[in-house]
């Protein structure tokens, strides 16, 4: 691990937690995370959450790793993970049988329980998908979203087609070039950067170590 420079402050997330000291000699650890995304963090956040003998008669035992996750620049989530429009999308628009989509399909299943436990603000509203006559593609992209109602149908989610007078009621701010588009239902809206902080939180509670400051030198 290489230490902070003169012009990088170290720095231990500042939350009401207790704060972690560690020098550039002190990495005895069994599991290194690098990177403070929502990538990097949800990893902390499962690995804390995993225990050595799991079981109903004790399902809250310590996990079985010591984890230190460590950060480049001063704060957690910096890039995209934090800045971004903060929807919990389906998949819709993922190829099928790729990585990404089962990725995706499995968070389906595990982040509203988590929202609701973290008390962070969620809105299961769906979204809309769009497409406008500005190319010689406009016929091709209404037979795209044709496929995605016939792909996402499969798996059980709630897509629709939505004509263009609907679209305007739904969204009247909407170009006049709107040409269709799908409501897909099980979308939620939510503040990504809550998501991150609660993951880092949950993760120091449970024993693991986050340092910003600190950068990994091969």
């Amino acid at each position: 691990l290489c230490p902070p420079t003169n012009q990088q402050a170290r720095h231990s997330l500042v939350l009401p937690l207790p704060i972690e000291t560690m020098t550039s000699n002190d990495t005895n650890v069994d599991i290194l995370i690098i990177g403070g995304g929502i990538v990097g963090l949800s990893i902390l956040h499962a690995l804390q959450s995993s225990s050595s003998h799991p079981s109903p008669q004790s399902p809250s035992s310590p996990s079985p790793y010591q984890c230190l996750l460590i950060e480049r620049t001063s704060s957690l989530l910096n890039g995209a993970s934090g800045r971004n429009s903060g929807i919990l999308c389906t998949g819709v628009d993922a190829k099928p049988g790729t990585l990404e989509r089962s990725c995706i399909r499995e968070s389906l299943t595990r982040l509203p329980q988590f929202l609701s436990e973290m008390n962070i603000p969620h809105r299961p509203c769906g979204s809309l998908v769009c497409t406008f006559d500005r190319n010689e593609e406009s016929t091709e992209s209404l037979e795209a979203l044709t496929e995605i109602v016939k792909e996402s149908q499969k798996l059980g989610d709630a897509v629709r087609t939505v004509g263009t007078g609907e679209l305007h009621e739904m969204e009247p701010n909407l170009s006049l070039d709107v040409k269709g588009g799908l409501h897909i239902g099980g979308e939620i809206v939510v503040d990504p950067w809550l998501v991150g902080v609660a993951l880092a939180s949950s993760a120091r509670e449970m024993g693991g170590v986050i340092e910003t400051g600190w950068e990994y030198c091969a």
